[in-house]
């Protein structure tokens, strides 16, 4: 019991210290981004920051669509210890075969995970496709017209499709809470994309081109080829560290009906099917205002309400939603349906803490 009490607390003590992490990688993030936004927006008419803005709605819906429900699934599982547990000499016979059951259930758990994560790709293969369908048939004439505007489109599904792809590594970053390596591959993800978008954008300006939104999804597909290979670095050693393939494979099992083909979890599927159906109430919610735009004003209008909300989300983006998905992470995987099974210690531990919890 005080083990888990200890692996427990070890684990909220790692999601504290990676919500900091989350929190300064916005922080200089977002005063990077802002400050090159400024260069930007000297040389940017209202209606091309408008057609900016509903790119990104289109490359937001295809990740959410993607990937949310599944990744909701997915943190319901346990967190696991640190790696020191796959270390050291333990002589005693009986601790040993303990020990061995222990890391054959991580090595599983493990890769139910990224078995899992591969389902995004899937769907995002599929919603990529179906939303450019859509977006470049509803498009009004006056986007359409934009220069490079199908150029842009392709190319943000392709940055879709990239940033899907390193759900794999990001899992398994995730949970092994290596928090300060997610924060250092997406702080230099955001980096490259603003000095991509910025430079291309004084470039066309300079030599009086004009490339429509292009920068913009130039910038997101450099964001998604950084972050891909951030998260690669990241990941990478821990398959030898915990023994699973980042490869979509075979999990074996006493029980065929825990999996469903011997690799995807019956359990997660569920969960990510009921995820989903709320994640589609929970888009329409979040990005409502900016579909209604997008259907009903002006590119002026909707490109000024772009940068009027940019700027009056910037404390809730910094502050609150690195909280909110730490908080989310650890509460899952506390009170999982395994991580809870049997055991009151994970549920007192996320009962309201002591103040000495409170420490970043």
């Amino acid at each position: 019991m005080s083990h888990q009490m200890g692996n427990s607390s070890n684990m909220l003590a790692s999601a504290m210290s990676g919500a900091t992490s989350l929190i300064i990688i916005q922080l200089a993030s977002r005063l990077f981004i802002f400050g090159s936004n400024q260069v930007v927006l000297r040389s940017l008419s209202p209606s091309t920051l408008g057609v900016s803005a509903q790119l990104e709605l289109f490359l937001i819906t295809i990740l959410y669509f993607s990937r949310e429900s599944i990744r909701a699934a997915i943190q319901r599982q346990p967190l696991l210890p640190p790696t020191a547990s796959s270390t050291g000499t333990i002589h005693d016979a009986s601790l040993s075969s303990q020990k061995q059951k222990g890391l054959e259930a991580q090595t599983k758990l493990l890769q139910s995970t990224v078995n899992m994560s591969y389902l995004s790709i899937v769907m995002g293969a599929v919603m990529a496709a179906t939303f450019s369908a859509l977006y470049a048939h509803f498009a009004s004439k006056e986007v359409v017209k934009t220069p490079f505007y199908h150029w842009s489109v392709a190319v943000t599904a392709i940055a879709a499709l990239i940033e899907l792809s390193s759900e794999p590594f990001f899992v398994v970053v995730q949970q092994n809470m290596l928090y300060s390596k997610r924060a250092a591959a997406e702080i230099c993800a955001a980096f490259v994309k603003s000095l991509v978008t910025c430079g291309l954008s004084i470039w066309a300006a300079w030599s009086s081109r004009s490339l429509g939104v292009l920068p913009f999804a130039l910038g997101y597909l450099s964001y998604s080829m950084v972050l891909f290979c951030g998260y690669f670095l990241a990941a990478m050693h821990m398959s030898g560290v915990r023994h699973f393939s980042f490869l979509l494979s075979r999990i074996e099992s006493v029980d065929n009906a825990e999996y469903l083909s011997n690799r995807f979890s019956r359990l997660l599927i569920s969960v990510s099917a009921n995820v989903f159906l709320q994640s589609v109430v929970k888009h329409l919610l979040t990005q409502g205002d900016s579909m209604i735009l997008a259907a009903m004003t002006t590119l002026q209008d909707q490109g000024i309400y772009s940068l009027a909300s940019n700027y009056g989300g910037l404390l809730a983006r910094i502050l609150f939603q690195p909280i909110e998905e730490s908080s989310r992470t650890i509460f899952s995987s506390l009170l999982s349906f395994k991580g809870a099974k049997g055991s009151d210690s994970n549920i007192r531990i996320a009962k309201p803490w002591p103040r000495k919890h409170f420490i970043f």
